[in-house]
């Protein structure tokens, strides 16, 4: 099974040649739903994909995520500069648009929890204590408020 983790975008900047965003994949802060992953428990490729709106038939970049801080994990994706006219060219310009001009202001991780290690909180939801994160995806609603876009660069 996979779950679900939002963060809110905030752009800053932009660089059109790079298509690079960053901020926090994930923060230890209750989401919208009552559930929290434990950041230090989270464990992750060295590049995952950047979909839209978690459809993994949606790629449109790729993800690095940083080491796990008492803020939470960074990261930094890329979406590509395509030059051929097509299908991909159309949706990682369409996403890279909607990130830039701020109607997608959100990531969200895409993981699974490894070994079981899961923790019923008092408020009813769930801890995540060890997972493996899957990808990173742009999205328009965020559950997790506390972990930001903090650069836009193009």
């Amino acid at each position: 099974m996979e779950n679900r983790a939002y963060s809110i975008l905030e752009s800053k900047e932009f660089d059109e040649e790079q298509r690079t965003i960053s901020g926090w994949a994930t923060t230890p802060a209750t989401d919208r739903v009552g559930d929290v992953v434990d950041q230090f428990g989270v464990q992750v490729a060295a590049d995952i994909p950047l979909y839209l709106y978690h459809d993994s038939t949606k790629t449109v970049g790729r993800a690095k995520l940083g080491k796990a801080t008492a803020r939470g994990i960074p990261f930094t994706a890329s979406l590509p500069f395509v030059k051929e006219p097509g299908l991909l060219k159309d949706r990682v310009d369409e996403a890279w648009q909607m990130v830039k001009h701020g109607l997608i202001t959100a990531v969200s991780i895409g993981f699974r929890t490894l070994d079981g290690e899961v923790e019923r909180m008092k408020n009813g939801g769930l801890k995540f204590l060890k997972t493996e994160v899957l990808e990173l995806s742009l999205v328009p609603v965020p559950a997790n408020s506390q972990a930001v876009l903090t650069a836009i660069q193009s």
